[in-house]
């Protein structure tokens, strides 16, 4: 080989890995557009949501995080006006206040249990109307928190987070079903943080494995639906919409009647049939209670003297506050994410990412019963507010981007 073909190869290699740098540093450029300024307390707070299964002192060890969250941001000035946060917070108060009373009335909830349930419902309302104003960087929170799962899957299956559900990924999430919730929803979140389609895949083949290994046949059919949803209902109005959640929901019917006995998913006779009858009991709690609900803390049965929580969010609502509670939830949720006016898009094409995030928990409610308000409803609802938000100031929102 004679010295100028040496130099020649040289000189092409060097153009290749200059290339290929280059290429590097704008896949950097897009993805720090798409995260933007990182806000490291939130992304802290957020990677420990993940011990939300972890008991400290009586609560959650993830929700003193947030306490603490919401401390810090609560005297930060808001640079933005939420045109309905009001009206919001105001039904909400009213609806609490109205199973509160429900609840001491009938007796069977303790005065213990009824604070209990209604502090930690504030705390996640605190947040969500954080998030609504800005104050909480949503996207360091959710990055946080993706980081967070990652590295919750990556200490289970090192053996130092908890293995409670024979090998279904949980760790310190300590549920299967609370653990496929977060695992399905977060990847429909990052779809507003990347707004590239090969950061978009990436995040799907990171969490698909991981949502799959939790074994919650719901949130990975919640999550299909999810993406359709994001790719196929930009340009339908409210109406079609509706259809479209129709169609949704015959679509989710399906696939649970088809294949929820499919070998892939391993022999899930017995843990199905356990389901069935905790369904059955859970109905017939349902059915036996008054119009204003047995009160908090009730979306309990007892089968061959063990506690199981219902398998339906919206058999929780009506057992815990009647109709008019599951109304309010469900309304308050229906107008903030689907019809309250977004800010400063171009008309027609509203931002996806909350309403996607919504449909996927309208489908979990139908199977798991620790749905709405969670920490799930929080972010997608609390999104779906921030989207309405007007800045105070021009120039307030340049670095807030969801797609």
């Amino acid at each position: 080989m004679s010295l100028p073909d040496t130099q020649e190869q040289k000189s092409s290699a060097e153009e290749r890995l200059s290339r290929f740098t280059a290429a590097l540093g704008q896949e950097a450029k897009i993805l720090a557009e798409g995260t933007g300024s990182l806000v490291m307390v939130e992304v802290i707070t957020g990677a420990f949501l993940v011990t939300m299964g972890v008991p400290f002192f009586g609560f959650p060890m993830g929700l003193i995080f947030l306490v603490v969250l919401t401390f810090l941001r609560i005297s930060k000035p808001s640079r933005f006006d939420v045109p309905n946060r009001s009206l919001f917070v105001a039904v909400l108060l009213v609806g609490l206040t109205y199973v509160a009373i429900t609840s001491l009335n009938v007796g069977i909830s303790t005065p213990d249990d009824v604070g209990r349930r209604l502090a930690r419902i504030s705390i996640l309302i605190a947040v969500l109307l954080l998030i609504a104003d800005r104050r909480i960087d949503f996207r360091s929170l959710i990055l946080g928190l993706a980081i967070g799962l990652v590295g919750n899957a990556l200490a289970f299956y090192a053996g130092i987070a908890p293995d409670n559900y024979s090998g279904a990924l949980t760790g310190w999430l300590n549920d299967k079903n609370v653990s496929g919730l977060h695992y399905g929803i977060i990847p429909i979140l990052m779809f507003g943080l990347f707004p590239k389609r090969s950061h978009r895949i990436i995040t799907l083949l990171v969490f698909l494995p991981m949502l799959w290994e939790t074994g919650s046949r719901t949130s990975m059919a919640g999550l299909l639906i999810g993406v359709l949803w994001i790719l196929f209902a930009q340009k339908a109005n409210i109406v079609v919409k509706f259809g479209l959640g129709a169609f949704v929901a015959w679509l989710f019917e399906w696939l649970q009647t088809n294949y929820a006995d499919n070998p892939i998913f391993g022999d899930r006779a017995g843990s199905d049939q356990l389901r069935a009858r905790i369904d059955e009991a859970s109905w017939e709690k349902v059915s036996s209670a008054p119009w204003s609900g047995w009160g908090m803390g009730q979306a309990t049965v007892n089968i061959q003297d063990h506690r199981f929580f219902f398998h339906n969010s919206y058999w929780t609502l009506l057992v815990e506050g009647g109709i008019i509670w599951l109304a309010l939830v469900a309304g308050l949720t229906l107008l903030a994410v689907f019809m309250w006016k977004q800010h400063g898009i171009v008309k027609g094409q509203r931002v996806l990412t909350a309403e996607a995030a919504t449909v996927f928990l309208a489908i979990c409610s139908w199977r798991l019963g620790e749905v709405m308000l969670t920490l799930p409803w929080v972010f997608a609802v609390g999104l779906a507010l921030s989207l309405t938000a007007r800045p105070k100031k021009q120039g307030a929102e340049k670095n807030f981007v969801v797609t």
